[in-house]
């Protein structure tokens, strides 16, 4: 991140006394060397603390769509509206996702508030929308069920009590789909 770079110029500006901490979740092993060499730091002049990602409590299922997801009905996710799970569909792209909120808005209880049951997360809302959709589901809304999200809201997204994400559509790589 081009931000680390700004971190590693104020470091070299502070006296030898201070101490840097700097923490990431989502940090792979094939990028350390560079994210030292922004923070520039060298390997033996710090202490590194490295902890798995690996939860028991996370179970991945893989099911095949009974239909492409080049469409507009999504009949899949149908049973979404329904479980009283609260859930994080994620889309590749804003595209699918305004079509896959489409559908599950034709499929909703009429007398349900669909501003706040089935929330849309992208780069083109307002950041005050999405901050209200992420303060909807942090604060567990009852009201709040699913979120239809792209990766602006899956890159180091912690929202608690969110029971399932779906991944739909193809994912570029396992990172992405971790």
């Amino acid at each position: 991140r081009k931000a680390f770079n700004q971190i590693g110029y104020v470091r070299s500006r502070l006296p030898d006394h201070c101490t840097l901490v700097a923490t990431t979740a989502t940090l792979l092993a094939d990028r350390k060397q560079e994210v030292y060499n922004q923070l520039r730091i060298k390997e033996g002049q710090f202490h590194l603390i490295h902890h798995s990602n690996h939860r028991d409590d996370i179970q991945y299922l893989i099911r095949t769509m009974s239909t492409g997801i080049g469409g507009r009905k999504f009949p899949d996710l149908h049973s979404i509206l329904t479980n009283d799970r609260r859930t994080i569909i994620a889309c590749g792209t804003i595209n699918l996702g305004f079509r896959v909120l489409l559908d599950l808005h034709a499929q909703a209880d009429p007398s349900w508030n669909l501003a706040k049951h089935i929330r849309l997360f992208n780069s083109l809302n307002e950041p005050s929308y999405n901050n209200e959709t992420k303060h909807l589901f942090a604060t567990k809304d009852p009201e709040s069920k699913v979120i239809i999200a792209t990766d602006t809201l899956l890159v180091g997204a912690n929202i608690p009590g969110i029971a399932d994400v779906v991944m739909f559509g193809e994912v570029a790589d396992a990172t992405d789909f971790i």
